[in-house]
Order: C-alpha cells, then structure tokens, then sequence
C-alpha cells in the first residue's frame, strides 16, 4: 500500500427547491422578475413568463415592405409616387439605406397596409454598409465585380479630369434605365455624385 495518502471526496447532495417544503425557494414568477420579465398570470394560478418581443429594425421592416409589395402586386414606381420621390431613392429609403419622415412612412405604410410597429421602423436611422447587402445576391456580386474590374480606371480617369478627391455617395443620384437593343436589351447605370476635392489648409 502506498504511503501516501488518500484523497477523500465527500459525496454531493442534490436538493430540489420546493416551495413546499421552503418558502424562499423561487417560483416562475420569481425567476421571471429576476430576469426583467413580467410574469402573466394563466387559468388555474399558473403563472408564466413572457419575454418582450423586440422592436422592429430598419432592416426588418424592409423584409415586411418586400412582402406586402409581392402580395399586393405593386411596383416600385407606385410607391415612389405615394412618397414624392424618384424611384430609385423610394426604392433605397424602403430598402432601409435612406431617411423617412414620419409623412412618407404613413404614405407607404397606407398604400401597403403596414402595422403601425413597421411604419415606426421606417422612420429609424437607415442602415448602411456591408451589414445592409446581400454580397451573395448574383446581381449585387456582378456589380462589386464590375468596381473590382473597372475601380482604378475610373479613380484614375476621375483624378485625371478633376484633380485629388472622391465622388460623393451623399451628394448622390443614381438613374437606371432600360435601353432596347436587338441583342438583348441593356441596363444603364447612372451615378451622379458630386465631385469633393481634398482640402488643403
């Protein structure tokens, strides 16, 4: 027998929680209170928990605007009548890339019968950026390609004509139109962004 000596364990007891047997044991509307929740009572003196659901987002209301349009059979064209705007800012603000006034919220939430809950969303600040693509989408992936192609060309042809700057995508227009052809009818993308040289001081 080794001279060392044994580790000895104790064995662990396991005890439930009852407010049978204790008081102070913690029941559901309890646990929900501890968790910010506000328990809700049900038949028979169950009481459970119910978690908040939370508030739509600018980009979550877009996936609702996208139903509606498919449902109720609109085009992007009347809806950017019902908001006074061109069709591809309508299409964008409503996408969640531009900013809504409350009046041009109501007027789409009007004309595709929004909740009110979506039309607050369509008032929050836009989302931007990588986060508000789909990169996967084929079309968009075609045109971060053309950039890819064609990016320094146009940086070099843009310096070249105005001087050291960028093209604004604020100060910003975008047209597209469809162009007959006999091989295939053809897209063309306008961006119209206002030339901003870099300050010297």
């Amino acid at each position: 027998m080794s001279g060392r000596a044994a580790a000895v364990v104790a064995p662990q007891v396991v005890t439930r929680c009852s407010r049978r047997a204790s008081p102070r044991c913690p029941d559901a509307a309890d646990r929900a209170r501890s968790n910010g929740q506000e328990p809700s009572p049900q038949p028979g003196g169950v009481t459970v928990s119910v978690t908040p659901v939370p508030p739509l987002d600018r980009l979550s209301a877009a996936r609702v605007v996208l139903a509606r349009k498919k449902k109720l059979g609109l085009t992007w064209d009347k809806i950017a009548e019902a908001l006074g705007r061109s069709l591809e800012w309508s299409t964008s603000a409503l996408l969640g890339q531009q900013t809504l006034t409350r009046e041009q919220a109501e007027a789409a939430g009007s004309l595709l019968d929004l909740d009110d809950d979506v039309v607050d969303a369509l008032t929050l600040p836009p989302e931007r950026g990588a986060a508000a693509v789909d990169l996967t989408d084929p079309l968009v992936y075609r045109l971060s390609e053309m950039v890819q192609v064609y990016g320094t060309t146009i940086s070099e042809l843009v310096r070249e004509e105005f001087g050291d700057g960028i093209v604004s995508a604020i100060d910003f227009e975008l047209d597209l139109q469809r162009v007959a052809d006999p091989k295939g009818d053809r897209a063309v993308i306008t961006l119209n962004g206002k030339f901003l040289p870099y300050r010297v001081w």
